[in-house]
């Protein structure tokens, strides 16, 4: 049984889906199994609505808008089965194991992308630190690159150039990172 209805995280739509159609299964009408799997009343047609299996507080702000993107297409795709199902007659059951399948498959291509994606992530991190480490190591070692880059003269120019193209390093390796995160064809 899942904490309360609408509170599905990151892998628990699909364990939710397989619970569903395993009552079904077992006997269980549509809109009891999804009462007592998820906590979510569904009508007559045995289909949730959408915002019943979105996660909580899912929100532009508090998540990425790829990862929004992703929750409400998994979530689009129980509610189409569903409703397919409905519509022809289909039992759930079958449907329902299918999609099932298809979100577990499409969160595991997540997390190996995650995965994939952490390597760029933190040499991204360390590259934005290195121009401070190396104003720090240059103080320690008895030089004043503060002085230096805050000279008005060739130090300073230098300082400026170096923050442009950090700045604009962060900005391409985020849209790169940003890229690589969004599924789909490009």
């Amino acid at each position: 049984m899942l904490p309360r209805p609408g509170l599905f995280a990151a892998g628990e739509l699909a364990a939710a889906v397989t619970g569903v159609a395993s009552a079904l299964r077992a006997g269980s009408s549509p809109a009891h199994a999804w009462l007592t799997v998820t906590g979510i009343v569904v009508g007559p047609h045995g289909v949730p609505a959408l915002a019943d299996l979105l996660p909580a507080g899912l929100s532009q702000h508090r998540t990425g808008r790829g990862l929004r993107e992703q929750h409400v297409r998994r979530a689009r795709a129980v509610v189409a089965a569903g409703r397919l199902a409905a519509e022809l007659g289909t039992p759930l059951g079958p449907v329902l194991d299918r999609v099932a399948r298809t979100l577990e498959s499409d969160e595991e291509l997540d997390a190996d992308r995650r995965a994939a994606l952490a390597g760029p992530r933190s040499t991204a991190t360390v590259l934005r630190w290195l121009p401070v480490l190396g104003v720090v190591l240059g103080a320690a070692l008895g030089a004043d690159p503060l002085g230096v880059l805050l000279d008005g003269g060739l130090g300073a120019t230098s300082a400026l150039a170096g923050a442009v193209l950090l700045g604009a390093g962060h900005v391409w390796t985020r849209r790169l990172v940003l890229a690589a995160q969004t599924p789909g064809d490009r």
